[in-house]
């Protein structure tokens, strides 16, 4: 799990079976038992999330620290997956273990339904120290019944009060708690927003230093470096993929969105060296040339929407990490 690099077991739950009989009644004669129908299956509920959270905490934690790729695979999926397999990279560049790590006084926003997911929110300690930061993190029911961290990104303190209220809040469906239109409208922006395309617009997400300065400011830096090396960059967007559950909380709804995203660099010999950041994250140790390189990336956003549809989002916390490389000769 990427932990501020820190940029994170699958926990089968048990299935508790009551089986009820009526006894038999008259002297003279039985009747025969009555079987009441089965019920519902148990609601998916906070200790059997504290489960799934510490066991993902003892294997992914012990996967991060060693640098263990097949480990990571086994307790992450993507998008949080990519940043961690990003974030082992780097570490083996620079020849430095991540330190271990463990959630503190988790809270949870857990489904009404088994919807298979849900969301919690906890004090991030790594080893030998306890962060400023809360970590927030979406976790989905497998095919073969485990779970897997599948998003997360950490909070700072003054992102933090927005999370006050989740532990009250439940688990929904995103493409129910957020209409279609505004989902596709906030993917927009945000993609705008990180490349400082146009006049921002602020009635819709409002604004924000990480976005609008260090995010949008370091893809700035990074076209003006490529131009005076004799290259061009462009970053184009794909697609939005939305988290399977949104957390519905009295301050609005807490969703994740993950935009797919190309950066292409042209030019009459376009190049990469190990030394730039995506080569690095990639695990690429000899340079790239041709005519062109294009670099795929996963950017998540967690986003707190509010109920009144006048009032602009906030954006809490983003995590970015290059997917593949591909080379044109």
């Amino acid at each position: 799990m990427s932990r501020l690099r820190p940029n994170r077991s699958p926990l089968t739950a048990g299935i508790l079976a009551v089986l009820l009989g009526a006894g038999l009644t008259g002297c003279a004669r039985g009747e025969t038992a009555a079987v009441a129908a089965p019920g519902p299956a148990p609601a998916f509920g906070a200790p059997a999330a504290t489960g799934v959270l510490a066991a993902f905490d003892d294997a992914d934690s012990a996967a991060t620290v060693a640098g263990d790729l097949a480990g990571l695979r086994g307790q992450e999926v993507s998008p949080s997956l990519d940043a961690s397999v990003a974030a082992v990279n780097k570490a083996r560049l620079v020849r430095r273990n991540q330190p271990g790590f463990r959630h503190v006084d988790p809270v949870f926003a857990l489904p009404t339904a088994d919807t298979g997911c849900f969301l919690v929110t906890a004090k991030l300690r790594l080893t030998g120290e306890e962060l400023l930061l809360r970590d927030v993190s979406h976790f989905v029911r497998t095919p073969e019944g485990g779970w897997k961290l599948s998003h997360n990104v950490q909070i700072g303190p003054d992102g933090q009060a927005a999370l006050a209220s989740l532990g009250s809040a439940a688990a929904v469906s995103s493409t129910e708690a957020l209409p279609a239109g505004l989902r596709e409208r906030l993917a927009a922006q945000l993609f705008a927003r990180t490349i400082g395309s146009g006049a921002p617009d602020t009635t819709l997400v409002a604004s924000n230093v990480l976005l609008d300065r260090r995010f949008a400011g370091g893809w700035a830096v990074y076209s003006q470096q490529m131009q005076g090396a004799g290259m061009a960059v462009a970053r184009t967007f794909q697609k939005a993929q939305w988290s399977d559950c949104a957390a519905r909380t009295s301050a609005g709804t807490l969703a994740f969105v993950t935009l797919a995203v190309s950066d292409t660099i042209t030019g009459p010999t376009a190049s990469l060296t190990p030394a730039a950041p995506d080569m690095a994250a990639l695990g690429r140790s000899e340079a790239v040339h041709g005519r062109r390189i294009r670099v795929a990336r996963l950017q998540t956003f967690l986003l707190l929407v509010p109920a009144d549809a006048a009032a602009p989002a906030s954006l809490l916390g983003l995590a970015d990490a290059p997917v593949s490389l591909d080379v044109t000769k």
